[in-house]
């Protein structure tokens, strides 16, 4: 049976070796975390930058990673909440891109991708790899043609793979493209 129900957008499940909880995006910029087993509130974070509605939050260390998908020059933000309490540990710089999906981890580098502000052809987008520990941009890759990264970045190894798409060049087809990173 149901306990209970919370309407959420997205969310992530995580199992520490003391707890076990969901983190979920909720309308009006909102982060919760919620004890997996009895779905109590454990925290509830408001006012972040932006709309946090698409992907989900990953977990590094003990920072809860956080993407923001906004149209805004000061929005396109990736945030890092510390998971006891949701208080914010750093904030990235605005990025060039809306960021769509959630991030991937590697080591201590978030990778997120972006996109303009339309659906496709609008100018293209990158994927941007974020230092964990600091918010700070370490790299970006980006494909000469102008391509958006619709879909959060996988990670294996060294290798980074995105799916692009951009309706002008690639006449409604998505891309496959595949990047290496060697700055971990």
């Amino acid at each position: 049976p149901v306990i209970d129900s919370i309407p959420c957008d997205t969310f992530s499940h995580f199992d520490t070796h003391t707890d076990t909880v969901v983190y979920a995006y909720r309308s009006n910029n909102r982060v919760i975390c919620l004890d997996a087993n009895t779905g109590a509130t454990r925290w509830n974070r408001t006012g972040l930058s932006g709309n946090m509605r698409s992907g989900a939050p990953a977990v590094f260390d003990s920072l809860l990673i956080c993407h923001d998908n906004s149209t805004g020059a000061t929005q396109r933000k990736v945030t890092a909440l510390r998971v006891r309490n949701g208080l914010t540990a750093w904030t990235s710089a605005s990025l060039l891109q809306r960021l769509f999906l959630g991030p991937a981890l590697s080591n201590d580098t978030i990778f997120v991708a972006g996109r303009g502000a339309g659906i496709s052809g609008d100018g293209g987008g990158q994927i941007n790899a974020i230092n964990a520990n600091t918010g700070a941009v370490i790299a970006t890759f980006d494909d000469a043609a102008p391509r958006n990264y619709q879909n959060g970045v996988v990670v294996f190894g060294d290798n980074l793979l995105a799916i692009t798409r951009n309706d002008a060049v690639d006449g409604f087809s998505a891309s496959i493209q595949v990047w290496r990173h060697t700055h971990d």
